[in-house]
């Protein structure tokens, strides 16, 4: 059995066995660790300086935004109504139902208009600037003041280059706690 000088190391494929092994340690999750976030595609819309997202399955349709005809007593962020497949839509301004602002006047809307679905009414959100789909990775899950926190349930980034050069900061929007009292007002308009 020949003997080998301490001195020598490894062979060239002992080498690569040990590359290996540390290649998987260090690729396996530690225990403790915390899982990575996996990202989800969103609809990310600009209201008031800030970008917020909605999740696409909240999204039915994506219109620009035409003027509409105001409601009487309507209750604010209702702008109007418009009329959509034969049928009358509530028109809701996302910064007025945020608290950023009010809303503008239902004859001369801009940006655009977000037909949603799963509510129990039929809604058009109006928001400043559809920036577009993006895959966001979540950041924290609790609001903080000043983003609309009762509608906000949790934050992601949109990765530089995908909205603007650096990364951008999303508040991830729940359609049905932006809009739950207008839902179960009867002065909605539609």
């Amino acid at each position: 059995m020949p003997s080998r000088h301490p001195a020598a190391g490894p062979s060239a494929a002992q080498a690569e066995r040990i590359l290996d092994a540390r290649t998987a340690l260090l690729a396996a999750p530690q225990r403790g660790a915390p899982a990575p976030l996996a990202t989800a595609q969103v609809l990310a819309c600009t209201c008031g300086g800030d970008t917020y997202a909605l999740s696409l399955d909240a999204i039915a349709e994506i219109l620009p935004a035409r003027a509409c005809v105001a409601v009487p007593g309507a209750t604010a962020p209702v702008i109007g109504v418009s009329g959509l497949a034969g049928r009358l839509w509530s028109v809701v301004d996302l910064a007025a139902a945020l608290g950023l602002g009010e809303a503008p006047a239902a004859g001369g809307l801009t940006g655009h208009l977000l037909r949603l679905r799963h509510l129990p009414r039929r809604l058009l959100l109006r928001v400043e600037h559809v920036a577009g789909v993006v895959a966001a990775s979540p950041v924290a899950d609790r609001p903080h003041r000043g983003m609309g926190a009762a509608a906000v349930t949790g934050y992601a980034l949109a990765p530089a280059g995908s909205l603007a050069e650096s990364a951008v900061l999303l508040g991830l929007l729940d359609p049905g706690l932006l809009l739950g009292p207008l839902l179960d007002s009867s002065q909605t308009g539609a």
